[in-house]
């Protein structure tokens, strides 16, 4: 949690955005009151910015484990367990859409404006994190890229969130190949 805190006074101070996703905005979204240890964060933060999340990451002792087209991952020893983060990549298209590209696909993520998204609170620091639709959808996203992979113990609640129909229309626009427009 000290190294989430210290991310998010980072982007603040540089005038960078970031967005919690994954268990943890799960976890801070239902309010429940208390937040688990988590090692492993996803965060969404926007391509222009990447480099000076990935030069802060490097600073802080995080070695770079993955990067790809879409995103980059870091993992750290902290307090005897291994801390991943995985930053995933958004732009705006010329539409105004929020998008990730992937190499066959576009990703159109079900959000108009990032920044109305929920602030929470964890340990007296408020972070922009992504509502319910947005974590449905990367839910959707992680299936796509990474099939096998365990699904979030949070996909319950996060279908409890987001209604059938609403679900059945990201679905729909989620995902586009290239060319396919």
């Amino acid at each position: 949690m000290e190294w989430l805190h210290k991310l998010a006074h980072f982007a603040r101070v540089s005038h960078l955005d970031l967005w919690l996703g994954g268990d943890f905005a799960a976890e801070a979204l239902a309010q429940s009151g208390e937040t688990a240890e988590h090692e492993a964060l996803s965060l969404f933060i926007f391509r222009l910015y990447s480099s000076a999340f990935h030069i802060f990451a490097r600073r802080n002792s995080f070695h770079v484990v993955n990067e790809s087209f879409h995103g980059f991952v870091v993992r750290r020893f902290i307090g005897g367990c291994e801390v991943t983060c995985e930053f995933s990549f958004l732009d705006w298209e010329e539409e105004g859409r929020l998008v990730t590209y992937l190499p066959e696909h576009t990703i159109y993520w079900p959000c108009k404006d990032p920044h109305a998204m929920p602030a929470v609170e964890l340990g007296g620091a408020h972070i922009l994190c992504c509502d319910w639709e947005m974590l449905y959808a990367a839910n959707e996203v992680r299936a796509l890229l990474r099939p096998g992979q365990p699904a979030s113990p949070y996909e319950d609640l996060i279908l409890r969130h987001v209604r059938p129909a609403r679900r059945r229309e990201i679905d729909r626009q989620l995902v586009v190949a290239y060319g396919a427009e």
